[in-house]
């Protein structure tokens, strides 16, 4: 997991296919040294984030949002309070944009942001190619639930899971309980674009790669389209994206308030004489049989 235009519901009818630092003073030059040193200084940014314990059960690990100036007319700060303390969790195939929007969308909300991968490999001290290698799938599944869980309790947050982790039944009833769900949707060409040349990817790694995506797909839509939003995952810039998100979060969580019913004006009855005329009547009509007597 390394990665509409949007109708006003929750779900999408229909989805289109495809998918600033502060100034500071320039350092010194080395020709040859600068992409490496950078690589370093993140990698040791990252590594003092962890714990240095193994096994499953690891610390949090989450992505600070970028701070920036509030917009009170913005619905980012009401999202995050109807939130409470669940997560959003995106939900969805390889390659549809999972961690990419989701880093942005916490960043959007100023929530933390969570990879469900990434936390996995820290617990076990080793990538995922490596633990499907090394012992079966059927052991990272059940790591990755028990990942899942444990980071179902520290929200509110935004938490990228795998492809294949809204499938065990268990974690969709957690994440329906303690989360928003979005599925980040996308054609198969869509995915095979963005996942053909990466070697990440262990359930593609077979002779027909596109077949796997495909029989993937079909497996899996059915029990991803009971998230609680879709959104569709395409080529456009993943801020669009991410601004579908938001819009769709608004429309479940900030539903639009009922118009005030004003009180109706009461009618007369057409059938029925005005009481003012009615005694004005009767009075001329007193008034005529007196002049004839």
């Amino acid at each position: 997991m390394r990665e509409m235009p949007t109708s006003s519901l929750p779900h999408a009818a229909s989805c289109g296919y495809g998918f600033r630092p502060r100034a500071s003073r320039a350092p010194e030059r080395r020709p040859g040294n600068d992409v490496r040193d950078v690589g370093l200084r993140l990698h040791g940014l990252e590594q003092d984030a962890f714990e240095s314990s193994k096994g499953w059960a690891r610390s949090l690990v989450m992505t600070e949002p970028t701070q920036s100036a509030p917009n009170p007319a913005a619905p980012e700060a009401a999202i995050t309070a109807a939130l409470g303390k669940r997560l959003i969790v995106l939900v969805g195939m390889m390659g549809v944009g999972k961690s990419t929007v989701g880093r942005r969308l916490a960043a959007r909300l100023r929530l933390p942001f969570v990879d469900a991968d990434t936390e996995i490999e820290t617990a076990a001290d080793m990538t995922i190619p490596e633990i499907f290698e090394s012992r079966g799938e059927d052991y990272f599944r059940n790591g990755e639930a028990r990942v899942i869980a444990r980071l179902l309790e520290n929200g509110p947050a935004v938490l990228a899971t795998g492809g294949g982790a809204f499938m065990r039944e268990e974690t969709r009833r957690r994440i329906h309980e303690k989360a928003v769900s979005i599925w980040l949707k996308a054609d198969a060409d869509v995915i095979m674009r963005r996942v053909r040349r990466r070697a990440d990817r262990p359930l593609l790694q077979t002779a027909d790669p596109e077949g796997t995506v495909a029989r993937l797909l079909s497996e899996r839509e059915p029990v991803y389209q009971l998230a609680d939003l879709t959104i569709c995952s395409r080529d456009v810039p993943h801020d669009r994206v991410v601004e579908d998100c938001i819009e769709a979060l608004q429309a479940l969580l900030l539903p639009a308030p009922e118009a005030e019913v004003q009180p109706a004006t009461p009618q007369s009855d057409p059938g029925q004489a005005d009481p003012v005329q009615a005694d004005s009547m009767q009075t001329d009509s007193m008034q005529a049989m007196s002049a004839l007597r």
